[in-house]
C-alpha cells in the first residue's frame, strides 16, 4: 500500500552507476521492483512517479532545448527584465517548435520517460508481464502475484477519475490500461492530456 498509495510519491532507480556493485542486476527483469513500480502506476498522480535515473539525459535535453530556443527567440525588447538563461523552456508537445515558460520540463523528462509512469495493470496483464521476471526465490513469483491482485482490485474498484498526462505509452501499454479500466465500474472520468495518442492507440484501448 506504501507504493500504490495516491498520496505518496515513488522515485525509482531503474539502472544504478556503473561502479556500482547492482551495476550488472537489471531492474527491468527483477520481480519485486515490478510488484513495486506497477503498484505505483495504479492510481497515482502522473507526477509522483519519478525515474531518477534518467536525471543526467533530462538535464542534458534541456540544455539542448534552451540552445536552439535562444536561436530562435534571439530578439526579446531592451527592456525585458529576464535574460534569455532565466527563461524556463519546455517542450510544445502539441506543434513543432520549442514554447517558452510551459510544457514539461526537466522533471516532466523524468516522469514521462521510458521507466516513468506506466499504466495501470489488470491483475491478469500483471501476471503475464510477471513471467519473465527474475526472483531469489521461484515461490515469490505467487506471492507477488497475490499481492498485486489485492492491492489493484481493491484501488481500481473505488476509482472514479483517472488522470495522465504527457506520457509515453505504447500501444500495448494501451492495451493493459483498457484491462484495467474493465475493473473501474464508479470511474467517471479518464483523462488523457497530450499524449500521443494514435489510431492504434486509440484502437487498442
Amino acid at each position: 500500500l506504501f507504493y500504490a498509495h495516491a498520496g505518496t510519491a515513488v522515485f525509482k532507480i531503474t539502472s544504478a552507476p556503473a561502479d556500482s556493485r547492482s551495476a550488472t542486476r537489471f531492474y527491468g527483469r527483477r520481480g519485486w521492483c515490478k510488484l513495486e513500480a506497477n503498484s505505483a502506476d495504479l492510481v497515482k498522480p502522473w507526477m509522483f512517479t519519478v525515474d531518477v535515473s534518467a536525471w543526467p539525459a533530462a538535464v542534458n535535453e534541456k540544455r539542448l532545448r534552451a540552445e536552439e530556443c535562444l536561436q530562435d527567440w534571439c530578439e526579446y525588447p531592451e527592456d525585458f527584465d529576464e535574460k534569455p538563461q532565466d527563461w524556463h523552456v519546455g517542450r510544445d508537445t502539441e506543434g513543432d517548435h520549442e514554447d517558452i515558460g510551459s510544457g514539461i520540463g526537466t522533471l516532466g523528462e523524468l516522469i514521462g520517460g521510458a521507466n516513468g509512469h506506466g499504466p495501470p495493470f489488470s491483475p491478469s496483464h500483471f501476471n503475464e508481464a510477471l513471467v519473465d521476471q527474475v526472483f531469489g526465490y521461484e515461490s515469490d513469483r505467487a506471492v507477488c502475484e497475490v499481492l498485486y491482485a489485492g492491492v489493484a482490485l481493491a484501488l481500481l474498484a473505488q476509482q472514479e477519475q483517472l488522470r495522465f498526462r504527457e506520457l509515453s505509452w505504447s500501444t500495448a501499454e494501451y492495451v493493459r490500461l483498457g484491462g484495467a479500466l474493465a475493473l473501474c465500474p464508479r470511474l467517471k472520468e479518464l483523462w488523457l492530456d497530450r499524449m500521443g495518442m494514435t489510431d492504434a492507440a486509440m484502437a487498442a484501448l
